[in-house]
């Protein structure tokens, strides 16, 4: 009897030596999220992270990629007068903004004013068009909450095991690597995952790149229907995000500004002629009955050249500092008039684009690969 009782309470030293041989093989993993993390979904940790520890910013730019690329906190900063970050996150949907503004606030933040845009193709997306990259950004309250307002179960469980575990939420970028090693090759991801890191941190979150002589303005059947040209609609969880985002920021007295950025003249024109831009107008507008505080800058018609454009809607480095050198402008005729304390809704147009020269501080992507090169190469050296 006493035999088969301590046999009974013997330790399953199999089953506790795998979980510590899953745990080494996961924390192995997390620790070199530079190989492993594709670029844009590193994003989202990188600014949900920075948004804990950003409270003495005056002015936060949130959304997405337009605003990466469009809006440089060196150029606002200095143009206003006022501590500017960019927190914006590639593919990112209302919610990200509202987590990030709430992460800002629950750490201590105050900022006076947010600048955000919700980019027309993202929105009509519901959670499955990001179900990838929430894992690198929700924390398990946010990923009930999302999966409770989405009535998404199959969402919450796959966030969750999939933030929990490294080896999941990474196993396309493992696999590639694996084949690359096998191939003799080497995996290119960590090279330009130190590149885009390196130029987010210096540039405070945004991203400053050069030229893309591979776009010449041409809009293809492709980009038509990706970028939403032919109609649009909001996917009912993000329109309740924004209204949540535009809430939260009411009760904090956090003026918002709606960026409407600029896309290449050839989308542009379609839009138009289809009709896309016009509901898209009207939907923006929506918002405005109920947040009588809710500016709006439009930059829809400022005539950029399709060469300040990497693509058919991301500006490059020239473009950004343009329209980065508007957007403050405008604040500053804002802040003076006192129109941003003001209870009336505003839309304004932003001015028809001009060159400007470039600031030679702000360091561009192709700067921050030779910065990284070099660097790596004194370490070799050492």
């Amino acid at each position: 009897m006493s035999e088969r009782t301590g046999s009974r309470r013997a330790w399953p030293a199999g089953f506790l030596g795998m979980i510590v041989i899953v745990a080494a093989v996961e924390y192995s993993i997390a620790r070199r999220s530079v190989d492993f993390v594709e670029t844009s979904r590193s994003s989202w940790s990188l600014s949900g992270d920075a948004a804990r520890t950003a409270r003495d910013r005056e002015i936060v730019c949130l959304g997405d990629s337009l605003i990466k690329h469009g809006l440089l906190p060196r150029v606002l900063a200095e143009r206003t007068g006022m501590s500017t970050i960019n927190l914006s996150v590639c593919a990112a949907q209302p919610p990200v903004a509202y987590y990030i503004l709430k992460r800002l606030i629950d750490n201590g933040g105050e900022p006076r004013i947010a600048i955000v845009d919700f980019k027309p193709d993202l929105l009509a997306g519901g959670l499955r068009n990001s179900s990838s990259y929430w894992p690198e950004f929700a924390t398990v309250r946010e990923a009930i909450e999302l999966a409770w307002t989405g009535r998404d179960a199959r969402f919450l469980a796959e966030t969750i095991v999939a933030g929990s575990l490294p080896s999941v939420r990474n196993r396309h970028e493992i696999a590639a690597s694996i084949r690359a090693a096998l191939a003799g090759k080497t995996d290119p991801l960590r090279s330009v995952n130190l590149a885009l890191w390196r130029n987010w941190k210096v540039n405070q979150g945004a991203e400053f790149t050069p030229k893309n002589p591979g776009f010449d303005g041409r809009i293809g059947e492709a980009d038509i229907n990706k970028y939403m040209t032919k109609n649009f609609w909001c996917d009912k969880i993000n329109r309740k995000y924004i209204e949540r985002f535009l809430d939260l920021a009411d009760r904090r007295g956090i003026r918002v500004v709606w960026l409407l950025p600029p896309i290449s003249p050839g989308l542009q024109k379609l839009r138009g002629e289809l009709g896309s831009d016009r509901t898209h107008g009207e939907f923006v507008r929506s918002f405005q009955k109920k947040h009588r505080g809710l500016i709006v800058f439009d930059a829809r018609k400022s005539r950029y050249d399709s060469s300040m454009f990497l693509d058919p809607v991301h500006l490059d480095g020239e473009g950004g500092y343009a329209l980065s050198c508007d957007v403050a402008s405008m604040l500053n005729q804002i802040v003076e008039s006192g129109s941003i304390a003001g209870a009336e809704p505003h839309w304004i147009d932003l001015p028809e684009f001009r060159p400007r020269p470039l600031d030679p501080r702000i360091e561009n992507v192709e700067q921050s690969k030779i910065a990284v090169r070099d660097s790596t190469a004194e370490s070799l050296r050492r």
